[in-house]
């Protein structure tokens, strides 16, 4: 894989997917302006984990749709029981959130690639804090581009 004067940023991803294979779940977030490549490199990101053999996963929040119906789509690709997925867009308690955050950090290795999650608001991020609190523990790999968080 090659993209012009990211040479940097590529070695970063093959290190994020190396630890990836070694179950070490974490978050990849890339952040910068209109134009900068962040769709570019999320998409080699999924190319190359999927060479890995990972499950990729993608979604992008729709404009003038609720915030988590990206996440419900991503849950409904999953293994879990499909009123979980119808469930994130009415009002999801803390242990419904946790249960989607749990199908989605589970199942093997993952990549979930997450485009522009700052269009679907608050409520979009508020499953992706959950997700990343999961990770340290499991393998899913979450990339996102203009993340409205930063979470290192």
């Amino acid at each position: 894989m090659s993209l012009v004067g990211r040479r940097r940023e590529l070695r970063e991803v093959q290190q994020f997917l190396e630890r990836a294979e070694r179950n070490s779940g974490s978050l990849l977030v890339f952040v910068g302006g209109a134009g900068s490549g962040k769709t570019a490199l999320a998409d080699a990101t999924a190319d190359l984990a999927r060479q890995r053999g990972f499950d990729v996963l993608r979604g992008t929040p729709a404009d003038g749709q609720p915030g988590r119906l990206v996440w419900a789509q991503l849950v409904r690709a999953t293994t879990a029981p499909p009123d979980l997925a119808a469930c994130l867009l009415t009002e999801p308690g803390p242990l419904d959130l946790d249960d989607a955050a749990y199908a989605l950090a589970t199942g093997g290795r993952r990549l979930i690639v997450v485009d522009d999650i700052d269009r679907g608001g608050r409520s979009a991020l508020e499953l992706l804090e959950i997700i990343s609190a999961r990770l340290p523990a499991g393998s899913v790999h979450v990339c996102e581009r203009e993340a409205a968080l930063n979470l290192a």
